[in-house]
C-alpha cells in the first residue's frame, strides 16, 4: 500500500495485509521506495519494522502449491499430518496419546476461528484449538469418547475441563466448529447449535489447530479472523 512521505517529516504506515497468498506463509516483508522524477537521489531512515495482532486469513491445502513447503508453517506435533491425496487439506493421526499441530504466534489476541468441517474419525477425543501456546499449553474444543463435548484446558501433562455438555456425535460426520477468544471469554459452538462458554485467564494469546488422542482426526478449512472485523465479512471470507 503506498504512503507520502514529506521530506524532512516523519510518519507511521500501518497496513492490514489483505489474504492474497493461498495459504502460503509470509516469508519476508520488507519497504520500496520511489523518488519523484527529476530527484537525483534520497535517504531515508527507518526506526522500525514490525506485526502485531491477529490476522484475518483462510488456512488451508493451497490450490496452486507445488509440493508441500507450505506445511513447514505448522507446527507438527503429531503421528502422521497429511495433506496429499485427501479430499480435507488437514488430517492427523496419533496411534499413542495426544498429537496436536499448531498455527500462528502470540500476536494472536481476540479472535475467531471457523472450521466449516471437523470430522472425527477414528476413537477420540479430538478437537480445536485457540491460543495455543506450545504443545501442551492451550484451549480446546474437544469431542470426547463419552459422547458429550468440552472446553478444556491443557497446561503441561494436565487437561482440565472448563465445561462440558451431552452431545451425540458420530464418527465420520463433518461438523462446524467455531471458537470466540475475547479476554478472559472462550465460546465454542457445533453447527450452529450447540454453544458453550467458559472463563479463564491463564492464555490469553495464541494460535489456533488440531488435536487428537489415540485416534484420527481431519479439518477442511480454519477461517480466522480479529473480533473488530465487521460479521458480515468474517462470515463471508
Amino acid at each position: 500500500m503506498p504512503s507520502t512521505i514529506i521530506p524532512g517529516q516523519s510518519t507511521t504506515h500501518q497496513w492490514t495485509i489483505p489474504d492474497y497468498f493461498d495459504s502460503q506463509p509470509i516469508q519476508q516483508v520488507g519497504l520500496a521506495l520511489s523518488i519523484p522524477k527529476g530527484c537525483l537521489d534520497c535517504l531515508m531512515w527507518l526506526d522500525s519494522l514490525g506485526w502485531s495482532g491477529a490476522p484475518c486469513l483462510c488456512l488451508q491445502q493451497p490450490l496452486n502449491a507445488q509440493g508441500n513447503d507450505w506445511k513447514l508453517a505448522w507446527v507438527n506435533g503429531v503421528g502422521d499430518f497429511l495433506t496429499n491425496h485427501l479430499l480435507d487439506s488437514f488430517f492427523i493421526s496419533q496411534d499413542r496419546g495426544e498429537g496436536i499441530i499448531t498455527y500462528g504466534t502470540r500476536d494472536w489476541t481476540d479472535y475467531q476461528v471457523v472450521v466449516p468441517k471437523v470430522m472425527i474419525n477414528l476413537r477420540g477425543p479430538a478437537g480445536v484449538v485457540v491460543r495455543a501456546q506450545g504443545l501442551n499449553r492451550y484451549y480446546a474444543l474437544v469431542f470426547s469418547e463419552r459422547n458429550h463435548v468440552a472446553l478444556i484446558k491443557a497446561l503441561d501433562r494436565e487437561r482440565n475441563e472448563l465445561v462440558t455438555a451431552s452431545f451425540d456425535w458420530k464418527l465420520a460426520t463433518c461438523y462446524e466448529v467455531s471458537l470466540v477468544v475475547e479476554g478472559d471469554s472462550i465460546k465454542a459452538s457445533i453447527s450452529g447449535g450447540l454453544v458453550l462458554e467458559a472463563r479463564d485467564d491463564k492464555y490469553l494469546e495464541g494460535g489456533i489447530g488440531l488435536v487428537v488422542t489415540d485416534g484420527a482426526v481431519s479439518a477442511n478449512q480454519f477461517i480466522v479472523s480479529p473480533l473488530d472485523l465487521p460479521l458480515h465479512f468474517r462470515n463471508g471470507l
